[in-house]
């Protein structure tokens, strides 16, 4: 079992500059210490703004079948939230290469806490179920767990921000732009058009 641990850690690439491996060999343990240098943030960083640009690309190929009907076209949406996204991947890297390396500075300890890790778990649970259940309900629970999760305060302002938060972005999105958006299970059109009799101020 010692053999294959040293076979596998003399097999990772550019040991020599990204960490400095001492291994501890005893009777009953194996004790593993390592000094980085701070390169795997940088790495990850220019990862993270690569797959920015990939997703920008994806978004632009997304079909208008509807015609050229600005931000009321099926790739508003995703098209504009890739570009913030590329845009933020593009200045944090451009921040952190010019920042001098930390030794000590790991991707699961400084990038990926477990906060994060449950919150790339909650996006994922939420594409799976945008469809099905719909954008209202699917939203409002993801934005009341994440919000308590991060901000940890009450329950009475984590529901007022989630909810008044999602409703701003429905009303503004659906009812303004017309964008089409997973109804699921909320009887959208009768929502719909209750809004719509009040602000044309039809009794």
């Amino acid at each position: 079992m010692r053999l294959l641990l040293v076979l596998l850690l003399t097999l990772l690439p550019a040991l020599g500059q990204a960490e400095e491996v001492v291994l501890g060999l005893s009777r009953n343990n194996v004790a593993i210490t390592a000094n980085f240098d701070g390169s795997e943030l940088l790495i990850f960083g220019a990862v993270m703004f690569l797959g920015s640009l990939f997703l920008v690309f994806s978004a632009w190929g997304i079909e208008n079948t509807f015609g050229p009907n600005g931000l009321s076209s099926p790739r508003a949406i995703p098209l504009a939230t890739t570009i913030v996204m590329a845009i933020a991947a593009g200045v944090i890297l451009f921040k952190d290469a010019r920042l001098p390396r930390v030794t000590g500075e790991t991707v699961m300890k400084d990038i990926l806490p477990v906060n994060v890790i449950i919150l790339a778990v909650m996006l994922v649970a939420y594409g799976v179920a945008l469809k099905p259940i719909g954008f209202l309900p699917t939203s409002a629970v993801f934005l009341i767990i994440a919000i308590k999760l991060l901000a940890r305060r009450g329950w009475g302002w984590t529901l007022l921000v989630s909810l008044g938060s999602l409703i701003l972005i429905w009303i503004v999105f659906r009812i303004v732009f017309t964008v089409l958006i997973p109804a699921g299970i909320v009887p959208e059109a009768e929502v719909i058009q209750m809004f719509r009799s009040l602000f044309q101020g039809a009794p």
